[in-house]
């Protein structure tokens, strides 16, 4: 992590501001790790450890609403319809801990194959982009998904990726090339 760390300050100015993940199998670790890497005004935060309880989850970073009502079946600004409603936060928090145990949405299991997994990423990232695409606010989510994947036996692989030059330049295999 040290080494991306460096490799981020040489590249970013005072005025870069974004987020982004990186999840896989760090070596020596039996379990696949999550890290959430913010840049805030040039200012790369500490990289915080997103999965240590549940090694096995689904995240979600970024235009949240859709994956939020699709996986969880509710929309986030409901705390603060209740809020302005005058609904205390204990009863809030009880509420919204009574909806994700009876209505989220079960996708994906421990033992699921690779090939699944990445089909579950596209489908997530297809839905982000389109309900965006569609919605009448401006479209924040949007061009073409870079897919990778990080085993513990094969290490990175890209499964989809965009190729802005001559594809026989690209050394690199992608599982839909095999």
């Amino acid at each position: 992590m040290n080494d991306f760390k460096s490799f981020l300050e040489n590249k970013i100015t005072p005025e870069t501001s974004l987020g982004f993940l990186i999840a896989g199998y760090s070596k020596g670790e039996g379990h696949p790790e999550m890290f959430l890497i913010n840049i805030n005004n040039g200012n790369i935060e500490e990289p915080m450890q997103l999965n240590a309880d549940d090694p096995l989850s689904i995240s979600w970073f970024g235009e949240t609403s859709f994956l939020t009502r699709l996986l969880l079946g509710f929309d986030e600004r409901l705390f603060g319809i209740f809020e302005d409603n005058g609904v205390d936060r204990k009863t809030i928090d009880n509420i919204f801990n009574d909806c994700r145990e009876k209505l989220q949405l079960p996708l994906g299991v421990p033992a699921m194959p690779i090939k699944d997994a990445i089909d579950l990423v596209k489908f997530l990232a297809d839905i982000s982009v389109n309900s965006s695409r569609f919605s009448p606010d401006a479209q924040v989510i949007g061009g073409p998904i870079d897919i990778a994947v990080i085993t513990k036996h094969e290490g990175f692989k890209w499964i989809q990726r965009k190729h802005y030059y001559d594809k026989d330049l690209n050394l690199t295999t992608t599982m839909e090339d095999e």
